[in-house]
């Protein structure tokens, strides 16, 4: 694979990344941050959690498709 597909494959990564991150924001925000909502035992709180693991989850493979852009000499700002 060349330089060229390889950076092409990446922003589509990159891009559908991004989008599932908004889309995860989205939904955090719906779910709130109450300290109620939080809670390990309440079901919200769970799925609040669930959610911030992907988040988390979701941050790091774009960190990752990143830096390998980088490497592959991709210099605009993503």
């Amino acid at each position: 694979m060349s330089n060229e597909e390889a950076i092409e494959r990446l922003l589509r990564q990159y891009r559908e990344l991004v989008s599932k991150l908004n889309q995860l924001n989205e939904a955090i925000n719906e779910v709130g941050t109450d300290s109620e909502d939080m809670y390990p035992g309440h079901d919200e709180g769970q799925e609040f959690q669930a959610k911030m693991v992907r988040y988390q989850i979701y941050m790091e493979q774009i960190r990752i498709i990143r830096e390998e852009l980088r490497r592959l000499g991709y210099k605009k700002a993503l």
